[in-house]
């Protein structure tokens, strides 16, 4: 008689990374891609509408790197000829000064950053040091309460994919939906003063103010919707309507800079 032998299971390796964690890093790694070129051609980092350098204490570090690679390292200290060399490259004055007062041993990291354009050096400095104006950091803020009403819908059309792959995500856990749809409705919510906060700041004109609260409140709308029913198709059509949210206000947002 012929026994037959079983397959030994294959137990899948695990990650030295949770899972949890990877999606994490993916979300932030999406918001960043997004809201740095966003915040850009919105003139709201590094150059405003009119194509002058918006002054922020980089410009500083920029000039005094200029004036070492110039060999005249010790003019970093002389305030008024700094801000000559700060407003040389803006192409606009400024109130007040950003003035370089950091030890000598700094000049050697000025000096790297100056080698580059103006552009490239302040785009290496926010990576390194996250330092990014008032408009960018309500870029931000605008994508991060985006995230969670995209990324919950789909994570609660594929709870039961993510449940059978072992990926903890909220919906997974939260079977009945309450949390989830919550978590949803509120930070759509709040997604709406966070969007409308250019206008309010005279970032932006009245025509953004109306266009950003009118998608605020539709999106805002279909989150209710889905979460009347809270089915699979209407969960896909708010993954739908938060895709095309966020193009449609930056797009706006870009358009209200152009035609001010």
């Amino acid at each position: 008689m012929v026994k037959s032998v079983s397959a030994p299971a294959i137990v899948p390796s695990q990650s030295a990374l949770p899972p949890a964690l990877l999606n994490v890093c993916f979300a932030l790694c999406v918001i960043n891609a997004t809201f740095l070129p966003a915040a850009y051609f919105a003139h709201h980092w590094i150059y405003d509408a009119n194509g002058q350098g918006i002054p922020t204490d980089f410009v500083n570090v920029w000039a005094a790197g200029k004036l070492v690679l110039d060999g005249h390292p010790a003019l970093a200290y002389d305030w008024d000829i700094q801000k000559q060399v700060e407003v040389a490259v803006l192409g606009q004055s400024y109130p007040g000064n950003f003035a370089w007062h950091y030890p000598p041993p700094f000049l050697f990291v000025a000096a790297v950053l100056a080698h580059f354009p103006y552009a490239v050096a302040f785009i290496g400095w926010a990576a390194a040091s996250g330092t990014l104006s008032a408009g960018a950091w309500i870029l931000f803020a605008i994508l991060f309460f985006w995230q969670f009403p995209h990324f919950m819908a789909i994570a609660w059309m594929y709870r039961e994919d993510y449940g059978r792959a072992g990926i903890l995500m909220l919906p997974v856990v939260d079977r009945s939906g309450d949390r989830t749809f919550r978590l949803i409705i509120a930070t759509s919510a709040i997604l709406i003063p966070v969007s409308v906060l250019p206008a309010v700041l005279g970032m932006a004109t009245i025509n953004y103010f109306y266009g950003a609260l009118i998608l605020g409140l539709l999106l805002l709308l279909v989150s209710y919707w889905a979460n009347r029913v809270r089915t699979n198709v209407r969960a896909k059509w708010l993954m739908h309507a938060t895709v095309a949210h966020i193009p449609l206000l930056l797009g706006w947002m870009i358009l209200d800079k152009i035609s001010r």
